[in-house]
Formats: structure tokens, C-alpha cells, sequence
């Protein structure tokens, strides 16, 4: 495109038609300068319009179903359970995911080979972890949970600040 475009105006532009019905397009726009340009990936639901699903910024910085701020964002497109983030070992199992429950709240899954969930971390709720050791202040837990401190103080505090319990 020649000229001097406005910003977010297409420059080039690829579109993917079902008879009149646009399902996709990828489109290079101007981000914020003449010399610059963002390359945005629109996809179409079923029943739905086209919308915006990934886009890659002039300065390589990746959003997905958002507009980026850090070097890689992903909003999640459901507010559900569904994973907004997913990691696969090399056989083809899922190892980790990031999430939210239904009312917005990250959650945080690792899984074992075989599929096992073995620490889930909730920010609102109830978190756990079964896959076994556990080490604050050390790399080498000898023990379900083991706590080292080099010279400082360990405590437990209950809610109302006072000395923890140990049963």
C-alpha cells in the first residue's frame, strides 16, 4: 500500500472465503509508525464473525486472543476450566498447564508421565501437592517436606498471628 496509512490500516491482506462468508484472514496493518506493521490472524467460529486469534507485533512480541504487552500473552477465550496454556512431553502426554477456574482465578497443573495430576496450585482455593519431596531452602528434600534455614528463623503462624501447632 502506497501512501501514508493511519494506524491499524491494512497494508496487505490474505482472505479465506466459503462462497461470500469470510472464515479467515491474515493481514499485515500498520502498528505505529510508517516504518512499522503488525501481522494479525483472524479466524471465524461457527455462528460467529471473524475475530482476531493471534497477533505478532513489530517488535516480535506474540498475543493471543489479546493484544501483547510482554514478549508472549494468551487470554483465555472461555471462562471456564479450559486450559489457557498447555505443555506435552515427548510422548504426547500433558505435563503442565496453566488455567483459570470459572470465576477468573489462576490455577497452575503438573502432571506425572502417566497423566497423574501431582501439584495443583489454585490462587482462590484449596492447592496440593502429591509427587513427592518437598524443599523450602534446599534442592534435595530428604524428607515429605523439609525446611533449612541458614541461620534464620522458622515459624508457623496461625490465623490470629499466634505460634503455630504441631500434631
Amino acid at each position: 500500500r502506497d501512501g501514508s496509512p493511519p494506524n491499524d490500516a491494512v497494508i496487505g491482506q490474505l482472505l479465506f472465503r466459503k462462497g461470500t462468508d469470510s472464515v479467515a484472514i491474515i493481514s499485515a496493518k500498520r502498528e505505529s509508525a510508517l516504518d512499522d506493521a503488525y501481522i494479525q490472524f483472524q479466524t471465524q467460529p461457527t455462528g460467529g464473525n471473524v475475530t482476531e486469534r493471534l497477533r505478532i507485533t513489530s517488535t516480535g512480541k506474540v498475543g493471543v486472543n489479546i493484544t501483547p504487552t510482554g514478549q508472549f500473552a494468551v487470554k483465555n477465550s472461555d471462562d471456564s476450566n479450559l486450559n489457557t496454556i498447555e505443555a506435552y512431553n515427548d510422548n504426547g502426554n500433558l505435563s503442565g498447564s496453566f488455567s483459570q477456574n470459572s470465576a477468573g482465578d489462576g490455577t497452575v497443573g503438573v502432571r506425572k508421565n502417566d497423566g497423574t495430576l501431582s501439584a495443583f496450585f489454585r490462587s482462590n482455593g484449596t492447592s496440593y501437592l502429591t509427587g513427592g519431596s518437598f524443599g523450602v531452602g534446599t534442592d534435595s528434600p530428604n524428607r515429605t517436606l523439609s525446611v533449612k534455614s541458614d541461620g534464620g528463623q522458622f515459624s508457623i503462624i496461625d490465623d490470629d498471628d499466634s505460634k503455630g501447632q504441631f500434631y
